[in-house]
């Protein structure tokens, strides 16, 4: 199960510390291009899909949020649109 956290500012190479290999539901994140600088932690899990649905109403009160994933994905892995 995802766990709900307070709410408070994270660079996001500490979330991947805090957080390895999960993803990450962000409330309002900084970005630079597409890259994620810092956020609000909001929720984190392994399972991306309970994270996206649990995590619908904790993005309201947001104007931008982000679901990242902390870990390194496998070489050679395809991304489908």
């Amino acid at each position: 199960m995802a766990d709900v956290l307070p709410r408070e500012v994270f660079p996001f190479e500490q979330i991947k510390a805090l957080y390895p290999d999960e993803w990450v539901l962000l409330g309002n994140p900084e970005t630079y291009n597409t890259e994620v600088i810092s956020g609000i932690v909001l929720m984190h899990g392994k399972d991306k899909r309970e994270i996206a649905y649990l995590g619908r109403e904790l993005v309201k009160p947001f104007n931008t949020y982000a679901l990242r994933y902390t870990g390194e994905f496998p070489k050679g892995r395809k991304f489908w649109l």
